[in-house]
């Protein structure tokens, strides 16, 4: 008895663990009357599913709704009948911010010296090398520049561009932007 007490048991509890096992032992009939059995508790089978069909074709699927939750992701552009054949075109849509002033000279996450002039960027996922044209959507001023960093730390936000990157476009402060990863070069 004093085992059940030391763990926040008591006789009721002892009485409900000897009603789990009471039927086994024929212990029944050697219970208190004041003591009450524990709630039923019920089962419920879930109804049967339909068996999925499988689909013949991909072109039977309809398009994946875009979410409004997330603008930095854009939906990536139709494979072209042209050359492009292994490497598809990824475009982002969404807002980007610059960075330079603190950080000339410094490291970036590929390991070379950080230039405020040149035109890089920080991209989360692309590889390091990558060639991107950036355009800004309020001027249309585009240029072709390098991913060399990780980044944006910042939610909501496509990319960072060097300074030197985002004077060519006219990018001051955060702007909407449209980032065009551009083919390997042969």
């Amino acid at each position: 008895m004093r085992q059940w007490r030391k763990r926040g048991g008591g006789p009721v509890a002892l009485a409900w663990g000897v009603l789990a096992v009471a039927p086994a032992f024929g212990l029944a009939a050697r219970l208190p009357a004041s003591v009450e059995a524990p709630p039923a508790v019920e089962t419920r089978r879930r109804p049967p599913q339909p068996a999925k069909v499988a689909e013949t074709s991909p072109a039977v699927r309809p398009p994946a709704p875009s979410s409004p939750k997330t603008p930095a992701k854009a939906r990536v552009a139709p494979r072209s009948a042209s050359r492009e054949t292994s490497a598809q075109r990824h475009v982002f849509v969404g807002l980007a911010s610059w960075y330079g002033p603190g950080f000339h000279g410094k490291r970036t996450a590929s390991g070379e010296p950080f230039r405020r002039e040149a035109l890089t960027l920080a991209h989360r996922r692309l590889p390091f090398g990558s060639r991107v044209r950036v355009t800004n959507m309020a001027t249309g001023k585009s240029v072709i520049a390098r991913v060399n960093d990780r980044g944006p730390f910042h939610a909501g936000r496509v990319a960072d561009l060097g300074e030197g990157t985002a004077r060519k476009v006219g990018l001051r402060g955060v702007a909407r932007v449209r980032l065009e990863v551009l083919p390997a070069a042969q």
